[in-house]
């Protein structure tokens, strides 16, 4: 056994041996702690993961709460301006109906009334209209004016009438029925583009689907 021992090599073959053993044994550790690692890497990546998605729906639930109040907002402002507009129009078509039922207010009350709502409406608008749309803003600004201009125009008649001639009279009463007809054709046709921009606000779906409610 000496004998061959020493033809091995003797102490460097076992040497080599105890080597090449070592070198196994440490690439098995080294192999478990690496599958260990990306083990826990894996684990630690999957967390992060879901930590992130969550914190993400959370993000879009909160943005969907801020639109869908930020929504509720404007579908209410839209409706106090329709509101205040709608009143305007009613106090001026009263005072510019040719057929002045008996028991209504006189012509003097009817034109102050229709003043005063016409520019409560145009001091309203210009406090909210940033809620609306450009193109809802420019129509309702269009509307107003034709509203402001259709009372101007024929209250200036009216009031340089009284006490005048027959021939003052006889153009004050063109100038009425021009403007009443103006209200009803003219003035309604924008009125019907301004209520047709303002249903797109209020709900927006509709208006995406081109089923807008008349």
């Amino acid at each position: 056994m000496q004998a061959i021992w020493i033809a091995l090599g003797g102490n460097a073959v076992f040497l080599v041996v105890v080597a090449f053993l070592g070198r196994k044994l440490i690439a098995h550790w080294l192999d478990k702690d690496l599958d260990s690692f990306k083990q826990r890497i894996a684990q630690a990546g999957s967390l992060e993961l879901e930590k992130t998605r969550a914190a993400l729906q959370i993000a879009t639930n909160e943005h969907s709460i801020i639109l869908a109040k930020l929504q509720e907002k404007r579908a209410e402002v839209v409706g106090d301006i329709y509101d205040h507009i709608a009143s305007g129009v009613q106090a001026l078509e009263s005072y510019l109906r040719p057929l002045q039922l008996v028991g209504e207010a006189n012509r003097d009350a009817k034109a102050a009334l229709a003043r005063g709502s016409l520019i409560a409406a145009l001091e309203f608008y210009d406090r909210k209209q940033i809620w609306l749309t450009v193109e809802c803003a420019r129509v309702a600004g269009k509307f107003m004016e034709e509203l402001r201009e259709t009372f101007n125009t024929y209250d200036i008649f009216r009031q340089s009438a009284v006490g005048g001639d027959e021939k003052a009279k006889r153009e004050e009463n063109k100038q009425w029925m021009a403007a009443w007809d103006r209200i009803t054709k003219e003035v309604a046709e924008t009125r019907r583009e301004l209520e047709l921009e303002m249903r797109k606000l209020i709900d927006p779906a509709s208006a995406d689907t081109g089923q807008i409610v008349k």
